[in-house]
């Protein structure tokens, strides 16, 4: 270690939020020499600043615009549908969205394997991974996905970070999730490089109060946030959001 020059700590409220900020000590504690740091953190908690304290000499802040976490390029559509319908409705989105390649959210890796199971019976073109599985078997799915040879992705967060697929058009939550911030790098998988994107999310009642939450922390742009509601296979017209 004793050639290295820069030490990159990314998405270090991640690292923190999963416990891996031991490791980051133990790495730093062994770079005695000179060298520079960089810590990059999507949100600011007073853990990311005691860290960066303890980590960074005379550190300069770099922050970006915070008004503007949504791009003007994407869509947000909410479905309201109850828990039971869900799968319905999403297979009604994936046949009648123009999808390229879509990523599907679920809260928990049983979801996943459970509705990765029930679709790959009525689509063709899905896989799914989770932090499950080993290292190989993530690697060798995200580059088919890469490949585009699969269209259809169920996952957990695990892929809301850090994800550069140029072909994702849409984003769908079938679960909604229960972090704010977690929403905004879920959608973010979409709408890269100029390129229009949509974020579905299938809300259920007992979801409501947390996507209402999502809303007024993301604070969308009024006639940019369409609302429809899936009834038994049918959608109703788009209503705008009012503030």
């Amino acid at each position: 270690m004793s050639e290295i020059r820069v030490f990159v700590i990314d998405e270090a409220d991640e690292m923190l939020r999963m416990g891996f900020i031991e490791d980051v000590d133990f790495i730093t504690k062994c770079m005695v020499q000179k060298h520079q740091t960089l810590l990059f953190s999507a949100t600011m908690p007073a853990e990311i600043k005691k860290l960066a304290e303890k980590y960074l000499k005379d550190p300069v802040h770099i922050l970006l615009n915070t008004d503007k976490v949504q791009p003007d390029n994407l869509t947000h559509k909410k479905i309201s549908v109850s828990q039971a319908d869900k799968e319905k409705a999403l297979l009604e989105i994936l046949r009648s969205e123009e999808i390229s390649q879509a990523i599907i959210f679920c809260n928990t890796r049983s979801r996943v394997e459970k509705l990765y199971k029930k679709i790959k019976k009525a689509v063709k073109g899905v896989d799914y991974i989770h932090g499950g599985l080993s290292q190989g078997r993530r690697t060798s799915t995200m580059n088919r996905f890469r490949r585009k040879s699969i269209k259809y992705m169920v996952t957990t967060d695990v892929m809301a970070r850090g994800m550069d697929i140029s072909g994702v058009s849409h984003i769908i939550n079938f679960d909604v999730t229960q972090n704010p911030e977690t929403y905004i790098h879920r959608s973010g998988r979409t709408a890269r490089m100029g390129k229009e994107g949509v974020s579905i999310s299938l809300v259920s009642s007992r979801e409501q109060d947390m996507y209402s939450e999502i809303e007024k922390k993301s604070d969308f742009k009024p006639g940019k946030f369409q609302k429809s509601i899936f009834r038994r296979g049918k959608k109703s017209s788009s209503r705008r959001r009012k503030k």
